[in-house]
């Protein structure tokens, strides 16, 4: 299994996971550090952006913006909430 880890949080959050794939499954882990100029980007980020009616522009890559907008208009989220 190959993770990507932000951070020392996600470290936390992920080790324990790996640890019980490889004790109950005999199957490894790799984590893959973030590049650190984008590091702070998150989907829980991205979503709040959006459903305040924003694009996710510098959140997303280029390449997937519009799939990554409609998953998130067919999830019936509301953009411009306030």
């Amino acid at each position: 299994v190959l993770r990507g880890i932000r951070g020392e949080a996600d470290c936390a959050l992920e080790r324990p996971v790996a640890e019980g794939l490889r004790a109950l499954y005999g199957v490894e882990t790799l984590f893959l550090p973030a590049d650190p100029a984008t590091a702070f980007v998150s989907s829980s980020m991205a979503r709040e952006v959006m459903a305040f009616g924003r694009p996710p522009d510098g959140l997303v890559p280029g390449e997937i913006l519009q799939e990554v907008a409609q998953a998130f208009a067919h999830q019936g989220y509301q953009s411009g909430r306030g």
